[in-house]
C-alpha cells in the first residue's frame, strides 16, 4: 500500500509492505515501513489526490508566495509539471468520468485541471467565500465545493463546469467527502 503525507514542504511517501499470510515466514506478525524518497513541492502543502488514469499524485501547495498544485508521476517520484493558476488551493476532488482533478481555491472558486495535459481547464466562481474543500459524487456527476467562509456548499455540474445550486449548511463548514454506498 502506497500512503503520502505532507510534511513542511515535502510531501515523503511511504512504502508499507504487509504480509498476507506472515505465518508462512515463521513469524507472528511481518510489517516494514521504510521512506522511499522525499519530494520537494511547494510551500504549505495541504491537500493530495491520486489520479487512477495517469498514475499522477497532485498536491495542493496552499501557501504564498507561489501557492501552485505539484503534479508528481507515480513511477518515478519526480514532479513532472507545476500550475500556477489558483489563489490558494487546498483539497482536490477526482472526476473518474471528464478525468479533471477539481481544486478548491480559497479565493472563492473551484479550478477543474485536466488531468491528461495537467493544464488549467477553467476557473468556477461558486458565489461564496473561503472555498476550502470539494468532493465528487460519481452517482450523479456534481463537484460540492465547501465554502467554509459563507456556510454553504456550491453544487456544479461536472459535464459543464457551471454551479446549479448552493446548499445552506451553516456554521464553518471546511471539507466533504462522498460516500458511494449511499449517495
Amino acid at each position: 500500500m502506497l500512503k503520502a503525507r505532507a510534511v513542511s514542504c515535502k510531501l515523503i511517501l511511504t512504502l508499507v509492505m504487509a504480509f498476507a499470510s506472515p505465518h508462512l515466514f515463521g513469524v507472528q506478525t511481518a510489517r516494514a515501513d521504510s521512506v522511499i524518497k522525499t519530494i520537494t513541492v511547494g510551500t504549505g502543502p495541504y491537500g493530495d489526490l491520486f489520479d487512477p488514469d495517469n498514475g499522477y499524485i497532485y498536491v495542493a501547495n496552499a501557501n504564498n508566495p507561489e501557492p501552485s498544485v505539484s503534479v508528481i508521476d507515480g513511477s518515478t517520484n519526480t514532479v513532472i509539471a507545476t500550475i500556477n493558476d489558483q489563489m490558494g488551493p487546498r483539497e482536490l476532488a477526482f472526476d473518474s468520468n471528464n478525468g479533471y482533478i477539481y481544486v478548491a481555491d480559497v479565493g472563492c472558486c473551484v479550478s477543474a485541471i485536466d488531468g491528461r495535459t495537467n493544464k488549467l481547464v477553467t476557473s468556477i466562481p461558486t458565489g461564496g467565500s473561503f472555498v476550502d474543500g470539494v468532493a465528487y459524487d460519481s452517482l450523479n456527476n456534481n463537484i460540492y465545493a465547501v465554502n467554509a467562509g459563507s456556510g454553504t456548499v456550491s453544487v456544479i455540474d461536472g459535464s459543464t463546469n457551471k454551479v446549479t445550486g448552493t446548499i445552506p449548511v451553516g456554521g464553518n463548514p471546511l471539507v466533504d467527502t462522498f460516500d458511494p454506498d449511499d449517495g
